[in-house]
C-alpha cells in the first residue's frame, strides 16, 4: 500500500520496511520486491549485491522463477552480467521443466558462454524446448 499510495501516503522508504518484515520471515513475493527495490534503488540505496542476495532468496523458493533470474543474469537487467550465475539458473529451471530455460540453456552451451561449449548438451536441451513449443531465446 505504501509502495503505490492506496490508502495512505505514497512513501518508499515505508513501503521497504515492511517489505523486508515479509522478506525476513521468508516470503518469496517479498524477497522478490526487495531484491526489485536494491536492484532500482527506489526506497534504498542501489546495490546490486544486495538486490542479487534477495533475487537468490525469492528463486530457491519458485519466485522468480529461477529461468528469470537468470535473464536478468544474462541480460544486464539491473544486475552484473554473469554468465557462470546465469547457467546455474537456467540449470534449476531446465530440470524443472521450464522450456524457455531449456532453451535458453541449449544456446549456453551451443555458444559457450557460462559452460564449457559442448554442440551434443546443447541439442539435447534445444530438443527438450522444442518439444515443449519454444524456438527462441527467452
Amino acid at each position: 500500500m505504501y509502495a503505490n499510495g492506496d490508502g495512505v501516503p505514497k512513501d518508499s522508504a515505508e513501503a521497504v520496511k515492511w517489505c523486508r518484515v515479509g522478506a525476513d520471515i521468508g516470503y518469496s513475493d517479498f524477497q522478490r520486491v526487495l531484491g526489485l527495490r536494491y536492484a532500482t534503488g527506489d526506497g534504498v540505496p542501489r546495490d546490486s549485491a544486495e538486490a542479487l542476495k534477495w533475487y537468490r532468496k525469492a528463486a530457491d523458493h519458485g519466485t522468480p522463477s529461477p529461468n528469470s533470474l537468470s535473464v536478468r543474469c544474462m541480460r544486464r537487467r539491473q544486475l552484473p552480467k554473469d554468465s557462470v550465475e546465469a547457467a546455474k539458473w537456467y540449470r534449476k529451471a531446465a530440470d524443472q521443466g521450464n522450456a524457455a530455460a531449456q532453451y535458453n540453456l541449449g544456446w549456453m552451451y551451443a555458444n559457450g558462454k557460462g559452460l564449457t561449449k559442448d554442440g551434443a548438451e546443447a541439442v539435447k536441451w534445444y530438443r527438450k524446448a522444442a518439444d515443449q513449443g519454444t524456438r527462441t531465446l527467452q
